[in-house]
């Protein structure tokens, strides 16, 4: 199969994304508002500024390839919204683990921030977000991924 030169920068932006996911186990430095299991959280219907919204059914694939794809979703929008459709992608991942132990017992907190680096016709665009939240809509079958762009 060949990509197109145009294809190619997308197709290879969410295989970098897909893998990240799947490498990569994110935590909020905030707590994300609680809320009901089957209700949506309201940064579904309003995106607050610097975020962006991925979804993705998982009616016909697991629950991990949906989130998965959501978050692909999510990135896809948010480099276009820097540059357009077309982009070289380069990227790195930075895990921290930190360990407490208390009372004999041990609490880790493991984040991780994914740096990536878009070029379109020459121009490094800087793309850089965490994962604030997951939400998965039972009812309808949908999984929801809020991301911060934090070169913004």
């Amino acid at each position: 199969m060949i990509l197109s030169k145009r294809l190619l920068p997308v197709f290879l932006l969410l295989l970098l994304v897909s893998f990240l996911t799947t490498s990569c186990s994110q935590q909020s430095s905030r707590s994300p508002q609680p809320v009901s299991q089957n209700q949506k959280p309201d940064w579904i219907n309003k995106v607050p500024a610097g975020h962006y919204l991925g979804q993705a059914s998982y009616a016909l694939q697991t629950v991990k390839q949906a989130r998965e794809k959501a978050l692909n979703t999510a990135v896809g929008l948010m480099v276009a919204a820097k540059a357009g459709n077309t982009a070289e992608v380069s990227g790195d991942v930075q895990n921290k683990t930190t360990s407490v132990v208390k009372g004999g017992r041990e609490s880790l907190t493991n984040s991780s921030t994914i740096n990536t680096t878009v070029t379109i016709s020459g121009k490094e665009i800087p793309v850089q977000f965490r994962i604030v939240e997951f939400w998965r809509d039972r009812e309808a079958g949908y999984i929801y991924v809020l991301i911060e762009d934090l070169a913004a």
